[in-house]
């Protein structure tokens, strides 16, 4: 049975690829999933930030970030302390480009994935 709700969360694997390191390492995200014309605006926003700089692209793409991220688990620290999802983890987490990248495509193949079996 399809149940029509007004949001969707899913839990998805983000790989990150680090530069330097030998071996991609993942973790688990769970997201909101977008409707179909959020996620045009988003790809609206993201191509006009583009445009403009690379800090107003990577602006938009944090800010892009913080809307469809809601939690996340296998984060640790420096010393394997799990870190809790909060506003800051997720922004020092997305510092780095890779990790930015990771989030991104984690998502996109998710949806995808679903809209390809449907």
């Amino acid at each position: 049975m399809f149940k029509l709700t007004s949001e969707h969360r899913f839990w998805a694997t983000v790989t990150v690829h680090e530069p330097g390191s030998t071996a991609p390492t993942t973790f688990e995200m769970c997201f909101e999933a977008l409707s179909s014309d959020d996620a045009a605006a988003l790809v609206r926003a993201a191509n006009e930030a583009a445009q403009t700089s690379l800090e107003a692209a990577n602006a938009e793409e944090l800010r892009q970030i913080r809307h469809i991220a809601r939690d996340w688990r296998d984060v640790v620290d420096a010393d394997g302390a799990a870190v809790p999802f909060s506003d800051q983890a997720l922004e020092d987490a997305c510092r780095w480009a890779w990790v930015r990248t990771g989030i991104i495509r984690s998502y996109g193949a998710a949806v995808v994935g679903a809209r390809l079996g449907n």
